[in-house]
């Protein structure tokens, strides 16, 4: 009898589980409208549309599995009747649960853009961040990765509610441990949710992808580190997720391990925790240093075992070591000091070597640091994706700008093009479809450089507005 019915329950569950993901959405809220206007004003010529902002209240997993109230924010380009893309943008760490995105903080100005580009832009708050209770799980992919499948759902379901169409096109990206999250979503999407949502392409952006590598030497190093906040965050997060000590105190050294149990409890922010532990290394060492505040005994036994609780923690959220199907980019900046660049170097060369034949990384300013980064990342972002879109034809532009481009073959290391639009981006790919150079159109005519690059075959593309061009270049 007991087999019977538990036969006949996951039968009612798997004849319901579409149903599951039909009801994500709880309810939504506009708060906020941004024209046009006033965000080029800000990020200039190439926004495209005014915005629309919804706060979203949704249905995901909590920490222990069961279903919880979640929130995020999907913005919407002012446009009607023509189709656009989804984006979701997975935010960077945030001061505290109410600096996220769905209270117009923590980052939301990118998903802001994503829209404003003309992408349907949505973004997690993440759990125990914004309306979800308890304890943020930092950097925990698994948990970054659902909340934002679920939010996708929800998504679509306000856009089916507005009747706003979208294209079944999704671009994944995120910042710092947004970078993280969204290759923990990528890596989900490709393995379990292909048929819902195909991943057109991704640009995961310096984040740390190996947490047991990379990011575990960062809290060993005897180099300065001026967010050990970050280190106490983690270990917070993944004691709390794989219950490895009964008490905080047996992992983290007094005064330490009390000022972490304020941040745990929310008495204090991030930015306030930080302060604080960098304060009293200080004032004992004489400098800021991670493992500082961890108890001699545990650094000891995770020297001694690679199977010791903590380090299978972080060994459970590397987000690496996989082979990524839809086109991917890691851009970063070699002077990152917060998220060192190894993280997506090291990315990379295990993906080429897994065989994934559209992975590149790239450093877009070896002298930016972790905050200086945020621009030229996003920007070489928005490029890598608007090439995709335009040798995918999925951005509805006609190859018709009347654009000539001289000489060709070329002998030299400049071409230049004359005819193009008042606005737009001028783009350089290899054979293959890699991003080499991109510009921002200055003028009727322009003198684009192709120093450094071997000779060979390119492709050259314009883009603009209202219009596209497309040729090859021979570089003799």
């Amino acid at each position: 009898m007991t087999f019977k019915r538990n036969l006949l329950l996951l039968l009612l569950v798997l004849a319901f589980s579409p149903l599951l993901h039909a009801q994500k959405l709880l309810k939504s809220q506009k708060i906020g409208s941004v024209s046009k206007l006033e965000l080029q004003l800000v990020y200039g010529g190439l926004i495209r549309y005014g915005i629309d902002l919804h706060k979203v209240w949704y249905l995901t997993p909590n920490i222990a599995g069961k279903p919880d109230t979640a929130s995020g924010l999907v913005v919407f380009p002012q446009v009607e009747g023509i189709p656009q893309p989804l984006l979701c943008y997975q935010h960077g760490t945030v001061d505290g649960p109410a600096d996220v995105p769905s209270n117009r903080a923590g980052g939301w100005e990118l998903a802001g853009v994503g829209a404003a580009l003309g992408y349907v832009a949505c973004t997690a708050d993440y759990l125990g961040l914004g309306e979800s209770k308890g304890f943020h799980p930092y950097i925990h992919a698994a948990t970054e990765a659902s909340c934002a499948v679920d939010l996708l759902y929800a998504t679509r379901e306000l856009a089916k509610q507005l009747n706003f169409p979208l294209k079944n096109q999704l671009f994944l990206t995120g910042y710092s441990q947004g970078g993280h999250a969204s290759m923990a979503l990528h890596r989900l999407l490709e393995q379990s949710y292909t048929k819902d949502f195909p991943v057109t392409a991704a640009a995961h952006l310096s984040g740390p992808y190996s947490v047991s590598g990379e990011t575990y030497k960062r809290l060993l190093s005897d180099e300065p580190y001026f967010y050990v906040g970050y280190s106490a965050w983690v270990i917070l997060s993944y004691n709390q997720m794989y219950n490895i000590y009964d008490d905080i105190g047996k992992v983290l050294k007094q005064p330490y391990a009390d000022i972490a149990k304020q941040f745990f409890r929310r008495e204090i922010t991030q930015s306030r925790l930080n302060a604080l532990l960098i304060a009293e290394m200080n004032k004992q060492h004489g400098k800021p240093l991670s493992r500082y505040m961890i108890q001699d005994s545990v650094l000891a036994n995770m020297a001694k075992s690679p199977n010791h609780p903590l380090l299978r923690a972080m060994r459970d959220n590397d987000t690496y070591d996989w082979t990524p199907k839809a086109p991917t980019r890691m851009f970063y900046c070699k002077g990152d000091d917060q998220v060192t660049f190894r993280n997506s170097v090291l990315a990379d060369s295990v993906m080429r070597k897994r065989g994934a034949r559209d992975v590149a990384a790239f450093d877009v300013n070896d002298l930016a640091n972790h905050t200086q980064c945020v621009q030229p990342a996003v920007t070489q972002t928005v490029l890598f994706f608007a090439g995709v879109q335009s040798t995918t034809s999925t951005r509805q532009l006609e190859n018709n700008l009347p654009v000539n481009m001289y000489p060709n073959p070329l002998t030299g290391d400049q071409v230049r093009l004359e005819g193009l639009p008042n606005e737009g981006q001028i783009q350089v790919f290899s054979a293959n479809g890699q991003l080499l150079r991109s510009s921002t159109i200055s003028g009727t005519y322009q003198d684009l450089s192709l120093q450094g690059l071997p000779k060979g075959l390119y492709n050259v593309q314009v883009i603009g507005e209202k219009g596209a061009w497309r040729g090859r270049l021979l570089k003799q």
